[in-house]
Order: C-alpha cells, then sequence, then structure tokens
C-alpha cells in the first residue's frame, strides 16, 4: 500500500529509483503538488541553522549551533515522517505524479540535512584544531 520506497540507515537517504524519476519535476512544482494532498500542507519543512566558522567561534556558540542542527535534524525528521503520513493517508489516490512529488521534496529536506551534518562536522574539525586541548 505504501507506495513510497524510501530506504533510511545511519541517518542517511538513500535515493529510490522513484526519486530517480522525481528530478525530472522540479521542486517548485513538486511542492505545488503537495497541495492535491490531504494533509501534506500542514507539514512544514524546518528552516536551516546558520552554523558559524569553527576556527574563529567561541565554545558556547559552537555547542549552541551544534544543538540547533539536532534541533533541525530533528524538526526534519518529523517532517519527513508527516509526507509519508499524509501519503499514506491518500491510499491509491496517490498518483504516480503525486509521489514523485513527494519523493523529492523528501530527498531534497534529506539532503539539506546531510550536507548540512557534514559542515557540521568540518566546523567541529576546526574549532577542535582552533582550540587545542
Amino acid at each position: 500500500m505504501n507506495k513510497i520506497l524510501m530506504t533510511m540507515a545511519a541517518g542517511a537517504v538513500a535515493l529510490s529509483a522513484q526519486a530517480a524519476m522525481a528530478q525530472e519535476m522540479t521542486l517548485a512544482g513538486a511542492q505545488a503538488l503537495l497541495s492535491e494532498i490531504p494533509g501534506a500542507m500542514d507539514c512544514k519543512e524546518p528552516a536551516a541553522p546558520v552554523i558559524p566558522s569553527g576556527a574563529t567561534t567561541p565554545e558556547p556558540q559552537m555547542l549552541s549551533a551544534i544543538d540547533a542542527f539536532k534541533q533541525f535534524d530533528t524538526s526534519s525528521n518529523d517532517y519527513r515522517n508527516c509526507l509519508d503520513a499524509a501519503a499514506l493517508n491518500m491510499g491509491d489516490g496517490l498518483t504516480d505524479q503525486h509521489n514523485q512529488a513527494i519523493t523529492l521534496v523528501y530527498d531534497a529536506n534529506a539532503s539539506k540535512v546531510e550536507a548540512l551534518g557534514a559542515q557540521v562536522n568540518e566546523e567541529i574539525r576546526a574549532f577542535n584544531e582552533a582550540n587545542p586541548g
């Protein structure tokens, strides 16, 4: 019954074959199609936090940025779960185009989380190099 094929492993999202097809659709077009899926418009994508330079940021601000990323990651998981629930609630009324739209916005959010996580790790390394011991 679930037409969305997503695999999550260790916080990374593996793109499904449907996600590859969804790349033909624009993100703006996908977001517009979400308005046709009951409940999908209730799913709010969180804003990504700004991650400061680890080389120059004091420890309290760096810790705050790490916490902000963790909250973003949690909120993004909630957002993607909301999209999944909206798709499941639509049942057989979920068209391939709707599925592609959900997959595209889902994967775009997961990519943001992954990229920001990589940036956080780079800045943590920079912080540790600038503040040994």
